[in-house]
């Protein structure tokens, strides 16, 4: 049960991080060509 608890928060963390990047990717592209 906790090992089950913690492979799920590393994949909550993992998709959290996922979507930053993406974030940050996209921002980027929209300094880099107006």
């Amino acid at each position: 049960m906790g090992k089950r608890n913690l492979i799920d928060l590393l994949q909550d963390i993992q998709s959290t991080q996922i979507s930053e990047l993406s974030v940050t990717c996209s921002n980027q592209k929209n300094i880099l060509i107006p």
